[in-house]
């Protein structure tokens, strides 16, 4: 890695993490294995940080029971896909698989890659649906969102999706439409890769405005970088069509910095350092933190575009790499996360804020129907939606009387101060 971290487990943390991705041993450390063990984690790692340094690591049964259950896990994903696929096939049904189980192929051992469902993508959910019910899958409705249907057999998760992309405020209508007309990028099953690249990049940009992202995310896309010959001028075309081609360059440098991946879309032999990639490579993390400051906070000589990287600030890259950590894999129980969308909202201009603030105390209040009755204590409104008003006064009491009323106030109302730096943070990020 080419910035040093003042926390050294996580300094170890993502070198054992590009160790892994270039298929080499890790070097032998004395670290609070406690603590990497809850990095890893976190972002779901636990797996690979074993198979790296299982030889010498220190309180090792935290991170074995986590490397058997991955390797498991993902035994019965690949056997459940193939046995999937046969019966959609016998159906007339077209799927085909996206994200984890395709991705995980990309990892120089594809069974440490860990996952938590198998994503299908079919313009024929109805009949896909009815297929899995009859292997006897069960629907679960309260995992139903606008996005994807959730079926469930012996532990294990399939979700169901008949596009690649749904309305939300995050997306764009290009973006959408973009995605949602794959099927000249299908072959015999399969996305063709500089779409699914292009794919994931979308994925991970979603989820970094909705909520955050963890190191898997950046690990996938190297993968896929180390694994697969990439079409440099059409991923860039792509990219500025669909906006987004400014958050990728500063996505495919931290790779760069992190796992020593370099960005398949740079046109010359800077880094995202602004040293050549060999020299680079040659030099300690401590060389090349302080020998060019001019290199480390970049320089206006070419545009990004021109470069196809962007040269990062020092200071950047730290903030970056600890808001990751910080984040987890999805960034869903972070607090500075929770005003995403209002910041959002804010930074493109939709609403005035106090308005956005109003329906945010709405959103957090009156869920509906579909979503509250499956919520512990409100399990009454099951049958029942005409006691929904009467929910929503149940919710709020309990809220503010019974639960912790400061932070349910402080999630419906962020700080101004909160959404200028989330704000700022979507500028930085190319967002």
């Amino acid at each position: 890695m080419r910035i040093r971290i003042p926390d050294r487990e996580q300094t170890a943390f993502l070198e054992i993490l590009s160790d892994h991705l270039h298929g080499r041993r890790s070097r032998r450390q004395e670290l609070d294995w406690r603590k990497l063990w809850q990095y890893a984690f976190t972002h779901q790692v636990s797996a690979i940080i074993y198979d790296q340094c299982a030889e010498w690591m220190g309180q090792k049964e935290l991170f074995e029971e986590a490397y058997h259950a991955a390797t498991y896990q993902s035994l019965q994903y690949r056997f459940l896909d193939g046995r999937l696929r046969q019966k959609f096939s016998e159906a007339g049904i077209e799927v085909f698989t996206v994200k984890g189980l395709a991705v995980a192929d990309c990892y120089p051992k594809p069974l440490l890659r860990t996952m938590g469902d198998l994503d299908l993508v079919t313009n024929r959910r109805k009949e896909a649906g009815e297929v899995l019910s009859l292997l006897g899958f069960a629907l679960k409705p309260e995992l139903r969102d606008d996005w994807e249907w959730h079926y469930r057999k012996d532990g294990l998760l399939v979700e169901l999706h008949d596009m690649l992309l749904y309305q939300s405020d995050e997306i764009s209508d290009c973006q959408r439409d973009f995605f949602n007309h794959y099927q000249p990028f299908l072959n015999q099953g399969k996305l063709e890769w500089n779409f699914h690249f292009l794919y994931l990049i979308c994925h991970m940009y979603r989820h970094f405005l909705k909520s955050g992202v963890g190191f898997r995310h950046f690990m996938d896309l190297a993968a896929v970088i180390l694994t697969v010959r990439l079409d440099e001028n059409w991923l860039s075309e792509q990219l500025k069509k669909l906006g987004m081609y400014r958050f990728t360059l500063t996505v495919l440098s931290l790779i760069e910095i992190w796992f020593d991946v370099p960005s398949p879309l740079r046109k010359e032999t800077d880094t995202a350092f602004g040293h050549a990639a060999g020299e680079a490579a040659e030099s300690s993390s401590e060389d090349v933190e302080v020998r060019d400051k001019t290199a480390i906070w970049g320089r206006n000589d070419d545009s990004e575009e021109d470069r196809g990287v962007r040269l990062l600030s020092e200071d950047f890259v730290k903030r970056a790499t600890l808001k990751i950590f910080r984040d987890g894999l999805f960034g869903l129980e972070n607090k500075e996360n929770d005003d995403n969308e209002i910041t959002l909202s804010a930074a493109r201009g939709k609403l005035p804020p106090s308005i956005l603030l109003a329906l945010r105390v709405v959103k957090t209040v009156f869920l509906p129907y579909s979503r509250l009755q499956h919520l512990k204590g409100f399990e009454f409104l099951k049958g029942r939606p005409y006691l929904l008003p009467a929910a929503w006064v149940r919710r709020l009491v309990l809220r503010l009387v019974y639960g912790d009323a400061a932070r349910f106030m402080s999630r419906a109302f962020p700080e101004k101060e909160a959404i200028e730096e989330r704000k700022r943070q979507l500028d930085e990020w190319g967002l």
